[in-house]
């Protein structure tokens, strides 16, 4: 099994940025969810008209202070992000343009690695993002069907091996396997098979999402427990 995983060393100008640094390419009007307070911002911006909006300015807010604490920017075509001089600072001005080759080869020193994404477009620039930075993510699958687009776990697993394939050895996949079917013949013995063919194809990590435990109930109407037997 191949695993992209360096080890991660820390540096205190860039640290705080890490989850931050894979920005571009998908519509900031989609639909991001995670399970932490960690994430990643993907997106492009359009003006009224609907054109991309190369190189525009954003800012991330403390929502309990209002204090900037992130000044970067989203390129069309080129990936233009650079930190703010102090992401603690309550005064931090956001900045503009590229990063500098010094900052460049310092945020490549770090090995940074997304643990935490959900892509399933190979898109040329999100690829090109991917090696300028020398980054590597963790393309995870999750079976959802409160989540529109999540509820076909073949279709995202197709898209995530595209890009997987895509990426150069940038990305990885995490698999998943289908809960909401628990009740099936032989469920187990069939997930465990499939769960091995991804393995096998390169895969390095299984998701089980929270509709396990927090939404799926059996028969006599008990949560589905990641415990369950039926696992």
């Amino acid at each position: 099994m191949n695993s992209f995983l360096p080890s991660i060393r820390v540096c205190g100008r860039f640290a705080s940025r890490l989850l931050l640094a894979c920005c571009a390419v998908v519509s900031l009007a989609g639909s991001l969810f995670a399970q932490s307070t960690f994430g990643t911002l993907l997106g492009t911006v359009h003006d009224g008209s609907g054109a991309v909006v190369a190189g525009a300015q954003l800012t991330l807010l403390n929502a309990g202070t209002n204090a900037a604490l992130l000044g970067f920017s989203l390129a069309a075509a080129a990936i233009g992000w650079r930190p703010a001089a102090s992401v603690s600072a309550v005064d931090a001005v956001p900045v503009s343009g590229p990063f500098s080759p010094a900052e460049l080869k310092q945020f490549r020193a770090l090995a940074p690695v997304d643990v935490h994404t959900h892509i399933f477009t190979a898109d040329p620039s999100f690829l090109a993002m991917l090696q300028k930075f020398d980054l590597h993510i963790l393309d995870i699958l999750v079976v959802d069907d409160m989540e529109p687009g999540h509820s076909d776990l073949e279709k995202q697993k197709r898209e995530a091996w595209n890009v997987v394939h895509a990426s150069h050895g940038y990305a990885s996949l995490c698999t998943s396997f289908d809960p909401y079917v628990f009740d099936q013949p032989d469920y187990a013995t069939n997930a465990i098979r499939i769960l091995n063919e991804d393995f096998a194809r390169g895969a390095i990590a299984v998701k089980l999402w929270k509709s396990v435990g927090m939404e799926i109930k059996d028969q006599s109407g008990h949560y589905l427990m990641p415990d369950s037997p039926v696992f």
